[in-house]
């Protein structure tokens, strides 16, 4: 038996064999939380792939994969730092034939089978006995290593990505507090050189006019919480327009586009399209000489986002609604320089740009990763 893709010199079958017999599957030690200290060195992992918390001693040396065996039960993690194995999590001890980054990469390849393993629904739990009998493929020692290196290189390569992604959310969410004036203030605290002076402030219906057209006939677009405005046929999910499209609203290139009842969680984008969306939504376009990439972005700020929630309207969160006169009526800051405006919009789409870059980046790397356990193990 042996894999699709090896590497150039190995040729021999793989040998099946239970995990148990090539290394003892060890339970972890159960700590209470009040031994736990954000000052201690070791991570102690209990029933999530998230640290529970830090404890001053470990029980598993560093390079060594566990697996969650309660409460997220089939979770499969691996440290690259010594650690404490709580008691819901079970690690594997050494042996000289077998490489632990490969082990870690097999167990993600039967990560379905250790799934249905799993036992009960409101309580999950997976028995140390499954791991035990569990039947893997090991190759020699040396190709082990080849495997290993690879994959060792692969998820380097993904945990770059994923802090640099991170990095540049950060940058994003952080500019939004900088860069637009804050708890009233008429000045933000980051401002592009050559702008100077207090910004205007003036209600929202001074601005953006509500588009009230309505056409049965275009391309149907959504808006979502991250990516603002995006054709349905790319949402990935099923047409549950209705048939009956007679109301649905005109969109055009440069508008607002906002879900009525979703306002206040920051459901709104600047439409690079033309086409109709759901009557539950409000469309506006500006009615002065305005950058609406601008608005866009100072739409997803938090100060604004909560004025949006104080303006909604309805007795619950389920019900809340933001329709266009109490939309108007909301006073944010804003400079009245066009040029202003445009520089700062400019600068988050240059951010926006290196953030779905790198969120495309990732998401290649993770289908190489699935598509070499698929095809590099047996």
């Amino acid at each position: 038996m042996e894999p699709k893709i090896r590497f150039k010199g190995f040729e021999e079958e793989w040998e099946k064999v239970k995990l148990g017999n090539v290394c003892s599957v060890n339970r972890g030690t159960r700590i209470t939380k009040k031994e736990l200290n954000t000052n201690h060195s070791y991570p102690v992992y209990q029933n999530t792939n998230y640290p529970l918390g830090y404890y001053k001693n470990y029980n598993v040396e560093a390079n060594n994969p566990y697996v969650i065996i309660g409460g997220s039960a089939g979770l499969i993690g691996f440290s690259n730092v010594p650690f404490w194995a709580a008691d819901d999590c079970a690690y594997f001890g050494d042996n000289d034939s077998l490489d632990k980054t490969f082990l870690y990469s097999t167990l993600l390849f039967h990560i379905a089978e250790i799934k249905r393993n799993v036992r009960g629904s409101s309580v999950p739990r997976l028995d140390r006995s499954t791991l035990i009998d569990l039947e893997i493929n090991l190759p020699s020692f040396s190709e082990q290593q080849f495997i290993a290196t690879y994959f060792r290189t692969l998820d380097n390569k993904i945990q770059s990505t994923s802090k640099k992604l991170a990095s540049l959310k950060k940058l994003k969410s952080a500019s939004l507090v900088s860069m637009f004036p804050q708890n009233g203030e008429s000045m933000p605290k980051v401002r592009f050189k050559g702008f100077e002076g207090e910004w205007s402030t003036n209600n929202l219906g001074s601005i953006f006019a509500e588009r009230i057209e309505s056409n049965e006939n275009g391309e149907m677009l959504s808006v979502t919480m991250n990516n603002g405005i995006i054709r349905s046929s790319d949402n990935g999910k099923f047409d549950n327009s209705n048939s009956d499209k007679s109301k649905y609203k005109v969109v055009k290139i440069g508008d607002i586009a906002y879900n009525s009842m979703r306002m206040w969680q920051g459901a709104s984008g600047v439409s690079q399209y033309e086409g109709i969306v759901s009557p539950a939504y409000t469309v506006v376009t500006p009615s002065v000489d305005v950058d609406t990439d601008f608005f866009g972005y100072l739409f997803k700020t938090d100060d604004v986002i909560r004025l949006f929630k104080l303006n909604s309207q309805g007795l619950t969160s389920d019900n809340w609604n933001l329709k266009y006169p109490a939309f108007s009526r909301i006073c944010v800051s804003y400079p009245e320089s066009k040029e202003e405006q445009q520089a700062i919009a400019a600068y988050f789409r240059s951010l926006d740009r290196k953030i779905a870059l790198e969120t495309a980046r990732l998401e290649k790397l993770k289908q190489i990763k699935l598509a070499c356990l698929d095809k590099m193990f047996v």
